[in-house]
């Protein structure tokens, strides 16, 4: 009715991309940098937090002005994600788990630090699950680290592989690199793991706090600070009913905010504004 273009699913632009990476030729930057500052300055558009918001502006040399029409959407999860009840974590070990795709701004080389400092305590084990860039690197670094208390699972998985893997952990992890991004995004593996009801632990970022409270709907240590992941963990192994606590208080979090209809909801609100 009104042609209005609207770039809507703008959670990540080209640049930010081969930011995330380390990767792309200095043309290919200046290319994507051109890319996006064109598409925001023309288009109306949604990204996943206010941080992502500035960050734009900042990155691609835009006045407050011309981001002001950029929709903050949070991502959120799919329904059906809640639907699923996971079997109890067993009793017997305490396990903490990755998913991703081994790119840097994971950190995943924290996670194995921490790791380190916690290989004394034989209920705690790791659980890294996925593949990626970072992938070979970091078996590399498990292995002159001697960590007997992690185990590597690669390949990529469907739901149910994956849930049923997932029902083993007691908490899940989320991002640990120092990176720009580690500041302004919230990774979706941070809502679906919360929406499991499990504890999740990831690095602290201002974007964070702009759809989550710190200790009661997950918990935040600094970016690239594998003595704080450490003692986080460790401090769950040690009050499970803390950990469950946290775990319960995420997915109720996430039921009441972030499912479909309270996304859909903020779209249509942000495009009334628009029209």
């Amino acid at each position: 009715v009104y042609r209005v273009p609207v770039l809507a699913d703008y959670m990540t632009g080209l640049l930010d991309v081969m930011a995330d990476r380390g990767s792309g030729s200095p043309f290919k930057r200046w290319l994507y940098r051109a890319i996006d500052r064109f598409n925001i300055r023309r288009v109306p558009a949604f990204t996943d937090t206010d941080a992502h918001r500035q960050d734009f502006a900042q990155r691609l040399g835009l006045s407050q002005a011309q981001t002001a029409c950029m929709g903050v959407v949070p991502v959120g999860v799919r329904q059906s994600l809640m639907e699923q009840r996971l079997a109890p974590a067993p009793d017997d070990a305490f396990i903490v788990q990755f998913l991703g795709t081994y790119i840097p701004f994971h950190g995943v080389e924290v996670i194995l630090q921490a790791a380190q400092r916690l290989r004394d305590q034989a209920s705690i084990r790791f659980e890294l699950i996925g593949s990626g860039q970072t992938y070979d690197a970091m078996r590399e670094l498990a292995a002159v680290l001697a960590l007997d208390n992690v185990t590597f699972i690669p390949g990529f998985y469907g739901p149910p592989e994956l849930l049923e893997m997932m029902s083993r952990a007691s908490v899940y992890l989320g991002v640990f690199g120092d990176s720009d991004k580690t500041r302004y995004v919230v990774p979706s593996k941070v809502y679906e793991s919360a929406a499991l009801g499990r504890a999740v632990i990831t690095a602290d970022a201002p974007a964070l706090h702009e759809f989550f409270t710190a200790g009661e709907h997950l918990l935040l240590v600094p970016p690239g600070d594998p003595d704080a992941l450490a003692d986080a963990i460790a401090g769950l192994a040690s009050s499970p009913e803390r950990a469950a606590g946290i775990g319960a208080a995420g997915r109720a979090h996430i039921e009441s905010h972030y499912l479909p209809q309270h996304i859909g909801a903020m779209i249509r609100d942000h495009l009334a504004r628009l029209m």
